[in-house]
């Protein structure tokens, strides 16, 4: 037997159209939060139909990372559009070495100074929160 559904589903939503969604919707709390140069850089978004960042949205990214952590799945959209696809293990340190040859392999020289910096975004009222042993033992090491 061959169940037929008739229900269609809505095409998902691209990720400028959300992000300029959400970002109307924040200003009618607070004032405007993006500039005209940036709401036509996510109009342009749709245009180039790219699967990865350029430096421009980079950078948009970056500066509005707080605002766009309000909304968890806007946030995790625009986290897989610049860094890509996440790194799944199961022990944090194989994860940070797996992390860092992907960047070696984004930066293309292995020449010249480079500086890494790692910052955790889970905090509470005492300071970042880690969420296993292995990386406090890791961050501690590192400071």
């Amino acid at each position: 037997m061959r169940v037929i559904s008739l229900h269609r589903r809505k095409p998902e939503k691209r990720i400028s159209q959300l992000t300029i969604e959400f970002y109307e919707e924040l200003a009618e709390e607070f004032v405007t939060l993006i500039t005209e140069g940036e709401l036509d850089l996510l109009k342009r978004l749709d245009k180039r139909n790219a699967k990865e960042a350029n430096d421009e949205e980079r950078d948009f990214y970056e500066a509005h990372n707080n605002e766009l952590s309000r909304d968890r799945r806007l946030k995790a959209r625009w986290d897989r559009y610049v860094f890509g696809a996440p790194i799944e293990c199961t022990d944090f340190c194989i994860g940070i070495i797996r992390a860092l040859g992907k960047l070696f392999e984004q930066a293309g020289s292995i020449y010249g100074n480079k500086k890494i910096y790692i910052e955790a975004t889970k905090r509470n009222k005492r300071g970042w929160v880690a969420e296993s042993i292995s990386q406090d033992n890791f961050l501690c090491a590192a400071i």
